[in-house]
C-alpha cells in the first residue's frame, strides 16, 4: 500500500499484483517461517542467545504480513468472486487456506513466546534441560508437519509421544531448583499448544475431504424407510 497526501485529500493506492503471488505460496512461506522460528526459539533458550531470539521476533512480523495477505484475499473474495479468480482459487479453497494460515500464524506466535524466555532467563539452562526443550519443540513441529502432509495417523502418534515427553519434563521442572524454572514452563506449554494447533490442522484437512465428497455429488445410501 502507498499513502500519499495532497492539499485536501489522502490517496491510498494498492500496488499488489495478484498475478505475481498466490495464496498457496503464501501458506508455504508461512509454514517455513513458523517451523523455522520454533526451532530457532528453542535454540535461543538453550544457548541463551538473545540475538537469535530477536530474529525470531522479527520473523513473526513477516508471518503477520503474510497472514494478512491471505485474510485479505478471502475477505475480498467474499465480496467479489472475481477477486479470487485473480488468485486462481475458488471460495472453498480460499477459506481452507485462510484456516491453515491462521493456525500457522498462531504457531509462529508460540515460537515468539518461547524466544521471550531467552530475554527473561538469568542464564542458559543446564545442558540436559536445554536439550530436552529442543526435543519437545521438535516433536511438536513433527505433529504440525505430519498434519500438513495429511498424515492424520502419524500426527496423532507424534502428539501422543509428545504428551509423554511433556509429562517427564514437567515433573523435572517441579523438582527443579533452577530459579528460571517458572519461565521454562512457558517453553513446555508453548510446545503443547503448538501440537494442539497441529491437530486442528488435521481436523481441517479431514473436514475439507468430507466437503469434497459432499460437493462431488456422492450420495449417501438409504434404506427403504429413508433412514441412513
Amino acid at each position: 500500500m502507498e499513502v500519499s497526501e495532497a492539499t485536501d485529500e489522502i490517496v491510498i493506492r494498492d500496488h499488489l499484483d495478484a498475478s505475481a503471488v498466490s495464496l498457496e505460496q503464501s501458506i508455504v512461506q508461512i509454514r517455513q517461517l513458523a517451523l523455522g522460528m520454533q526451532s530457532d526459539a528453542a535454540e535461543s533458550v538453550r544457548m541463551n542467545d538473545e540475538m537469535l531470539a530477536q530474529r525470531v521476533s522479527e520473523r513473526d512480523d513477516h508471518v503477520d504480513r503474510l497472514f494478512a495477505f491471505v485474510a485479505r484475499g478471502l475477505h475480498c473474495g467474499l465480496n467479489d468472486m472475481n477477486e479470487l479468480t485473480e488468485f486462481d482459487v475458488d471460495g472453498k479453497a480460499a477459506l481452507y487456506y485462510y484456516k491453515i494460515a491462521r493456525e500457522l500464524e498462531q504457531i509462529a506466535d508460540k515460537a515468539e513466546r518461547i524466544a521471550g524466555v531467552t530475554e527473561t532467563q538469568s542464564a542458559a539452562p543446564d545442558e540436559e534441560l536445554g536439550a530436552e526443550f529442543k526435543q519437545l519443540v521438535s516433536e511438536a513441529c513433527t505433529v504440525v508437519e505430519r498434519a500438513l502432509k495429511n498424515d492424520s495417523s502419524g500426527a496423532s502418534n507424534a502428539y501422543d509421544d509428545l504428551m509423554r515427553s511433556l509429562d517427564v519434563v514437567e515433573d523435572e521442572l517441579a523438582d527443579c531448583s533452577d530459579p528460571d524454572a517458572y519461565w521454562y514452563a512457558t517453553v513446555v506449554e508453548s510446545a503443547r499448544r503448538t501440537a494442539q494447533l497441529g491437530l486442528n490442522i488435521v481436523n481441517m484437512t479431514i473436514e475439507s475431504s468430507v466437503n469434497d465428497m459432499l460437493y462431488s455429488g456422492t450420495q449417501v445410501e438409504t434404506d427403504t424407510n429413508g433412514s441412513n
